[in-house]
């Protein structure tokens, strides 16, 4: 909707949020813990809380991957975590850039920030099953 309004700025700050929430009820579940327990351990970490969730949602995964008794799937998964790691990355950028710098946040952004945050939704859907 933000997009066909050409909010390109704000759709890029929603798409963000909307991957955001996602994986953090995602690592809710994989920690098995309430939702006010992980943000206990948010609050109580160095880092930041978008930092934490990026992280520890990446060694869950690498220690899924480390489990696989299968060499050729655990090559695989640690591969798909390293290319989860990257678009995170990618998204965190686009965000930055269109809530704190002042530069023009286009239509490609938008959709790329879009297409980005489903995708990491539907990977983040795949490792958590």
């Amino acid at each position: 909707m933000l997009i066909g309004q050409e909010l390109y700025a704000s759709s890029v700050h929603c798409s963000y949020y909307a991957m955001l929430q996602h994986l953090t009820c995602k690592l809710q579940v994989a920690m098995n813990i309430t939702l006010d327990e992980l943000s206990a351990k948010i609050e109580s970490d160095d880092r930041t809380a978008h930092k934490f969730l990026f992280q520890e949602t990446l060694k869950f995964l690498n220690k899924k991957a480390n489990e696989k008794t299968i060499f050729l799937e655990k090559n695989v998964m640690i591969s798909q975590v390293q290319r989860l790691k990257s678009k995170l990355q990618d998204i965190k950028t686009l965000r930055i850039e269109s809530d704190y710098k002042n530069i023009q946040i286009d239509n490609n952004k938008g959709l790329k920030a879009y297409n980005t945050s489903q995708n990491i939704i539907n990977e983040l859907n795949t490792y958590y099953t």
